[in-house]
């Protein structure tokens, strides 16, 4: 299984020593091209109908599968409505999760209602990031809104991952790429990473380019979304790390805490490179990274080896990402010296922009 996947990464990031390999995907791509194109045609068309909700609906996604930082983006956008006095609800399909229900009441905004295994972990760490957001999880986002406005009396619903779901009409459409490789290898599922072509961003009004650094293509690309789609606001954001969160105690360490020390940094997230950069800027004395799949459901077997990892350097302290902390504080009672690295979204370049765009939608 491990030599497969590793065969599949080399042929989706395009290396020439998987190129032999690659016919069977590249068939498979053009064929979920052509299924992908068809259904959007018939959403331009409207042959296929997208349901209209008495609400503002923004859509946090993307064009690629992977770790952009839709997530992040949507709490960040929640706290501003939120600041601005509306009434915000999430809506998540909630990946990975076990629960068949049409609706999922995550959080009602004051209690955290379920665990990871029904709602997911990217929706279990929404309801944790929003105090007096209300997060629900369920395939059909149409349902799950409306259920949002008769129960919470939501203003605003925010689609996590919501570019593709086009059953729910949308007032305001984000798209989230990293600017180190925007389109991946430029190839859609599964011979690369994309979910649809560039031309879909001709739906969107903004996208927000993401990372951890500048990229030496960052401006050739922004040139390109700028002359193909016009109207097409471009900003730019990046994740940063905030602090340490030591858990199951809740205290809150500097950045500055990791300097010298000895980690063992595990991550389950679409784009780990990110969470690499960072744990190496902090500047340990050893660090040994342990990644695993997005979404990754860790076992007790997993924490073994985890542990096994920090006895083997005599770690000092064991990171993880938030996501995956949603998952492992469930085992912290076998992981000595457990800690979160707390990040967030930053917008950087064009900050005015995106907040004005965000008014100028959701306060019709």
């Amino acid at each position: 299984m491990r030599i497969a996947r590793a065969a599949a990464e080399r042929i989706i990031e395009g290396n020439p020593a998987g190129a032999l390999q690659s016919l069977p995907l590249t068939v498979l791509s053009f064929l979920y091209g052509q299924v992908t194109a068809l259904r959007n045609r018939l959403y331009d068309r409207n042959m296929l109908s997208s349901n209209r909700l008495p609400a503002t609906v923004v859509s946090v996604g993307n064009l690629s599968a992977g770790g952009t930082g839709k997530t992040p983006l949507a709490i960040m956008i929640a706290r501003v409505l939120q600041n601005r006095g509306r009434r915000t609800a999430v809506l998540t399909r909630g990946y990975r999760s076990r629960t068949r229900k049409d609706v999922t009441v995550v959080s009602d905004g004051s209690t955290l209602m379920v665990d990871t295994d029904s709602a997911g972990d990217e929706a279990v760490l929404l309801a944790a990031s929003l105090p007096g957001v209300p997060v629900l999880v369920g395939r059909r986002r149409s349902v799950t809104g409306r259920y949002a406005l008769e129960m919470f009396g939501a203003e605003v619903l925010i689609l996590d991952d919501g570019f593709q779901h086009r059953s729910l009409a949308r007032d305001l459409d984000i798209v989230l790429m990293d600017r180190e490789r925007p389109l991946g290898n430029g190839y859609l599922l599964p011979r690369g990473m994309l979910r649809e072509p560039p031309e879909s961003l001709k739906r969107a009004q903004m996208v927000v380019l993401t990372g951890t650094a500048d990229s030496p293509g960052n401006s050739t690309f922004r040139n390109f979304l700028t002359t193909h789609f016009p109207g097409l606001a471009v900003v730019d954001a990046d994740r940063l790390p905030i602090d340490f969160l030591e858990y199951p105690s809740g205290l809150h360490y500097p950045l500055t805490y990791a300097a010298g020390k000895r980690i063992v940094a595990v991550a389950g997230v679409g784009a780990p490179r990110h969470f690499k950069k960072m744990i190496e800027n902090l500047r340990p004395e050893t660090v040994d990274f342990l990644l695993y799949p997005d979404h990754h459901r860790y076992t007790k077997e997993d924490v073994e080896t985890i542990g096994a990892a920090a006895r083997k350097i005599d770690a000092d302290i064991i990171v993880a990402t938030e996501k995956d902390g949603t998952k492992l504080k469930a085992y912290t009672d076998c992981l000595r010296g457990f800690y979160l690295l707390r990040m967030d979204m930053i917008l950087r370049k064009g900050q005015d922009l995106f907040l004005e765009k965000l008014r100028t939608f959701t306060e019709q």
